[in-house]
């Protein structure tokens, strides 16, 4: 590192030069040479110990890497940026005196989108449903949150988009692909990404062979390119003409001879205005799909020999930089040229390979599309579809149409193909009826009995032993140890024998190391025996043997639901979420009607804070068939949380249609007609849970006074709200603290149809404070007359109120608190300083109960405001018992 500090002026007039050349080659479209320029400012920073401009370096050329398809370097970029960015130590060994705010700075903005483009360089390298690769969206959600940059969870909505494609999940990539096209805000750090949801949307409808709605996307998708806080336009721009090019020329909408595509060249800076693309190599990204819109052209042609030369040279290119997503996209058109050629042993020679690699990537939708391919019966078209084309040149025979204007897209997509019903365990494929196995009696009785002794631990106990008599070589048929196996698990009582149980069970599954169902069952069996009350078994039998045996099984039988809705279950357990999403979804994918399957994938959404994907596929299994009523009933919940209340009102109609009456579809029924503005039907829906259930009518009571406000009828709402302070919230045992803030929350919002002053209006403000479940706009509406100030900082104040004899009894205990003797809560305040914030809260909390309490804790979360002083919120009570309260 240069000492002379005249040099300094002239490094730092360096580096920001190389910034703006670099700037300009992006804007430009000009990729390779902005990575060149970057890599010589990477080499500036270490030469010079100057860690932020090597960090920036280092960033832009991994994220570069992904467009001139070099994801060895993405990713080996992305390992040292987390290492950087995590640990201070590793920046200080480049730079000892670095600048702190500035490295903080990069720490903030960066480091959800490494942890992204490590994801998107293991999916180019490994495929994008490969092992671990769910797990890498849940992780980098997590990231996103931890640093507090929510608007880049959109950036994995991107990344979980071609996971679910590879995946074969086509519904699930819709879903993905639309919440991106519809995002209005705030963005990430990557800017406005609508433009990639439409034309992610138009590559699944094209899939699905629907070239009109495809072409209707991606015309959306061109105009959303030239929207605010695009980055590189003419990027975005270009990606979306060249695949709207391909997909009329599939359309027969568009000449071969033309070249659309190419007009976007007269953006292009003054020095290349006469070029029809930009310089080779400098995106080979973009050069590679213009490549597989000349195969199209060439096919459109009758040139098979071109198109295929067109495809070779990337096939061979993509294959030596391990570039496995694009190369199974390359090799996929390659084989269909093939096959429009009549190269039938060709075709057989390049789909070997592919279909061995797309398996071990668990690329599903590739597996697919190429055994349609080898399909003699299937018509064939140089994008390597999953159905087939209905218009232009390529369209199947007898399936030929007119074209005319492009419709606008689907509301949802339609399902290519479906993929044949899952097996239950040990069921054969063959359509005859499964033959009796050699222990078909003796299995029919010990499940009758099994039936019977449900209750009995005495007759379990004799079913367990008999099981355990059967030699294990006896078990000759897979489908006798499946069914065995099953049963055990229902029988272990308190794994008193859990040892032998064990033996036996890995005796009986050894003579089918290739049976899937078996190497399953004996997972989960091994599951329940570890969790169960013989806490040797936790050693005896390791948590990484069972999940080698889950792996195994999904291995050898790829199209199982149910062993997949095992292992699935079996990582949502260890809190694996990735890999339990990975195993869920596939299950999910091959049985959508399995309620099973639909819930737990749900639950690894909301587990994930991804509601909305939660409520995307309960939506799904009830449109696909469900007639389970509780994923109905759970659909009706995650829309309730979204504030969803259209929808959620079908979601009850269809639990109705299901269940018997319900108490609590007619409260959030009641709710949603509230939020829709249509409080006159709110009465009649309120009768009706009157009649379903008469003893519980405190939500009750509360939406009827709040359908009045709605109404304007103050004195109607009055005579409510005295019946709603009228009660004991001790004597309310059947709604959750949360959901009594809601409703009580929803009351104070109504009570503004009453005066200001108005007594009883006091009163329920006093009961809120009571119970601790005031909502935020009663502190908002206490500051409203306060005047601004400068210098106030925001506070968190941890506060202990001790009880006395009165809190059983008194209005401000709740079901379940009787036995409290103390409880803390927090609270969060504006003021000038400590004491202040202090005298803020306890003045409050006097309001709450009559026994003086005490601060234990204040700590400022934030300074330097400009705003009203006061208590901003009120938290949720944590109790303390009389133990409890005596250790303190």
């Amino acid at each position: 590192m240069s000492t002379d500090p005249e040099q300094t002026p002239d490094i730092d007039g360096r580096i920001s030069e190389l910034h703006e050349k670099a700037g300009n080659c992006l804007e430009a479209c000009l990729f390779r040479s902005a990575f060149r320029v970057y890599g010589e400012l990477k080499r500036i920073g270490k030469a010079e110990q100057r860690v932020v401009p090597y960090i920036n370096a280092v960033f832009h050329q991994m994220d570069l890497a992904q467009s001139l398809l070099e994801p060895r370097v993405t990713r080996d970029n992305a390992v040292e940026l987390i290492a950087l960015l995590e640990d201070e130590e590793r920046a200080r060994l480049l730079q000892s005196d670095f600048p702190q705010e500035a490295y903080e700075a990069e720490q903030a903005w960066m480091t959800a989108c490494v942890y992204e483009n490590l994801a998107e360089a293991t999916g180019m390298l490994e495929g994008y449903n490969s092992e671990g690769m769910h797990q890498c969206i849940t992780d980098g959600v997590e990231v996103c949150r931890r640093t507090g940059k929510l608007a880049c969870v959109g950036c994995f909505r991107e990344y979980a988009a071609q996971v679910y494609t590879a995946a074969d999940d086509l519904d699930m990539a819709l879903h993905h692909a639309r919440m991106i096209a519809a995002n209005m805000g705030p963005y990430p750090d990557r800017g406005n990404r609508r433009h990639l949801g439409a034309r992610n949307e138009a590559w699944l409808m094209l899939l699905a062979g629907q070239a009109e709605a495809s072409e209707a996307s991606l015309e959306r998708s061109v105009a959303l390119c030239e929207g605010d806080r695009v980055s590189i336009r003419l990027s975005s721009r270009l990606h979306s003409l060249i695949e709207l090019e391909t997909v009329r020329l599939l359309a027969g909408t568009q000449d071969p001879g033309e070249h659309t595509a190419t007009l976007a060249a007269a953006r292009f800076p003054a020095e290349q205005a006469g070029a029809t693309r930009m310089p080779a190599g400098e995106r080979p990204d973009l050069e590679l799909r213009w490549a597989f819109g000349d195969a199209v052209r060439a096919c459109c042609r009758g040139e098979h020999a071109q198109a295929i030369a067109f495809l070779s040279d990337w096939d061979r290119l993509l294959s030596e930089r391990h570039a496995v997503n694009d190369w199974f996209e390359t090799r996929l058109r390659l084989i269909a040229v093939h096959r429009l050629a009549g190269y039938r042993d060709k075709v057989e020679a390049l789909a070997r390979p592919l279909e061995q690699r797309a398996r071990k990537a668990k690329d599903w939708l590739t597996v697919r599309r190429l055994a349609r391919l080898l399909d003699e019966s299937e018509p064939a078209s140089p994008a390597a579809l999953l159905a087939p084309l209905t218009v232009g040149p390529f369209a199947a025979a007898g399936t030929r149409v007119a074209v005319a204007a492009a419709p606008p897209p689907a509301a949802t997509a339609e399902a290519p193909e479906t993929a044949p019903p899952p097996r239950e365990a040990g069921q054969t494929l063959s359509p005859q009826a499964q033959a009796p196995t050699p222990l078909e009696d003796f299995y029919q009785g010990v499940l009758e009995r099994t039936r019977a002794a449900e209750d009995n631990e005495e007759a379990q106990a004799g079913l367990l032993a008999d099981i355990l008599a059967v030699p294990p070589e006896r078990l000759t048929d897979s489908l006798d140890a499946c069914r065995l196996l099953n049963l055990l698990r229902y029988l272990i009582g308190d794994g008193a024998r859990g040892e032998e149980i064990w033996r036996w069970a890995e005796a009986t599954a050894a003579p089918f190391p290739q049976t899937a169902d078996v190497l399953n069952l004996l997972a989960v069996l091994g599951d329940v025996l570890r969790g169960g009350q013989n806490e040797k078994l936790a050693e005896a039998i390791p948590g990484d043997r069972l999940e080698k045996l889950f792996r195994q099984s999904l291995d050898l039988d790829t199209e199982d639901a149910a062993n997949h809705a095992r292992a699935g279950a079996y990582f949502l357990s260890e809190e694996n979420f990735g890999e339990a999403e990975r195993c869920l979804a596939r299950g999910f994918r091959l049985q959508r009607t399995n309620s099973f399957l639909a819930q737990r994938l749900a639950e690894v959404y909301n587990r994930t804070e991804r509601p909305r994907d939660a409520l995307a596929v309960l939506d799904l299994c009830l449109r696909e068939g469900s007639e389970d009523p509780q994923v109905a009933w759970d659909a009706a919940l995650a829309a309730f949380r979204l504030e969803q209340y259209d929808v959620l009102l079908t979601y009850l109609d269809r639990f109705e249609s299901m269940a018997e009456g319900d108490l609590w579809a007619c409260l959030y029924r009641a709710t949603a007609l509230l939020e829709l503005s249509r409080p006159e039907e709110v009465a009649a829906v309120l009768d009706e849970a009157g009649r379903r259930d008469p003893d519980k009518p405190y939500a009750v009571e509360i939406l009827r006074a709040c359908a009045e406000s709605a109404l304007g009828r103050g004195e109607r709402y009055r005579e409510h709200l005295w019946r709603v302070l009228t009660v004991r919230l001790a004597t309310v045992d059947y709604l959750t603290v949360s959901g009594l803030a809601g409703l009580l929350g929803r009351l104070w919002r109504a009570s503004s149809c009453l005066a200001a002053d108005e007594p009883l209006r006091a009163s329920l403000r006093r009961r809120l404070l009571q119970t601790g479940l005031a909502p935020d706009e009663v502190f908002d509406e206490a500051r409203e007359p306060a005047i601004r100030e400068e210098g106030i900082n925001y506070y968190r104040c941890l506060v202990r109120q001790e009880l006395d004899e009165r809190w059983a009894e008194s209005h401000a205990c709740l079901s379940g608190q009787e036995p409290w003797r103390g409880y803390r809560v927090l609270w969060g305040v504006l003021a000038a300083n400590e004491y202040e914030a202090e005298d803020r809260v306890l003045a409050w909390q006097r309001q709450c109960y009559p026994v003086e309490a005490n601060v234990l804790e204040i700590e400022v979360e934030s300074d330097g405001f400009t705003d009203k002083p006061g208590v901003v919120w009120q938290g949720l009570r944590s109790g303390e018992t009389e133990e409890e309260s005596g250790e303190e």
